[in-house]
C-alpha cells in the first residue's frame, strides 16, 4: 500500500493561462505589499503603548531608554509614510485592474474566433515579456498586445495611427505599442 508521501499529481501539464493571468498576479503582490503598510504600523503602535504604560506605571523601571514623546513622533512619521504608500499602491491596482479587465474583454472578443476554426492563447509568458493573446489561425498567427487607457468623463476620445505612432486625443502615446 501506498504512502501518502508517495502520490502525485496525475496532471502531466499545467494548465493554459487565462487573459489577464500576469496583470492578476502583479495585483496579488501589490497587496501583499500592501499588507506590510497596513501591519508595521501595527508593530510600532504596539511598542509605543507598551513605551507609554511604562512610563506612566513603571517610570522608575523603565527598561526602554526612549522617550515615548520621540516614540510618538516616530510613529506619526511612519504612519504618514505608510498611508502616502498604500495609496500609491491602491492606484497601482486601480491601473492594473484596468488593463486586466481590457485584456479579458479582448479575450472574449477574440472567442468568436473559434467558430472560424481559430485558436486562441493567452497570456503567453517570456523571460522578460509577454504576449497578451496569440490567433492561431487558417489565415496566420496573430500576435495581439492589448492596451487600456482611461479618458476623460466628459469628453469624446479620438485614437488615431499613421504607420508609426499611435496618437490618442492628437498626442503621441509614450509606450510604443506596435514595437
Amino acid at each position: 500500500m501506498k504512502s501518502k508521501a508517495e502520490k502525485h499529481s496525475p496532471l502531466k501539464d499545467k494548465p493554459l493561462r487565462y487573459a489577464g493571468q500576469s496583470i492578476d498576479e502583479q495585483i496579488e503582490n501589490l497587496r501583499d505589499k500592501a499588507l506590510f503598510y497596513v501591519l508595521y504600523p501595527a508593530f510600532i503602535l504596539l511598542y509605543i503603548v507598551m513605551q507609554w504604560m511604562n512610563t506612566i506605571f513603571l517610570p522608575s523601571k523603565s527598561s526602554i531608554s526612549i522617550s515615548p514623546y520621540i516614540g510618538d513622533v516616530i510613529f506619526w512619521g511612519i504612519i504618514a509614510y505608510c498611508v502616502y504608500k498604500i495609496f500609491q499602491i491602491f492606484n497601482e491596482i486601480k491601473r492594473l485592474a484596468m488593463a486586466r479587465d481590457g485584456e479579458k474583454i479582448v479575450a472574449e472578443g477574440l472567442q468568436e474566433l473559434i467558430k472560424q476554426d481559430a485558436a486562441i492563447l493567452n497570456d503567453i509568458r517570456g523571460d522578460k515579456f509577454n504576449i497578451d493573446h496569440v490567433v492561431i489561425s487558417p489565415h496566420g498567427i496573430y500576435l495581439i498586445e492589448t492596451k487600456t487607457y482611461s479618458k476623460p468623463a466628459k469628453k469624446d476620445t479620438t485614437i488615431s495611427f499613421d504607420d508609426e505612432n499611435v496618437y490618442v486625443n492628437g498626442r503621441v502615446v509614450d509606450r510604443k505599442p506596435i514595437n
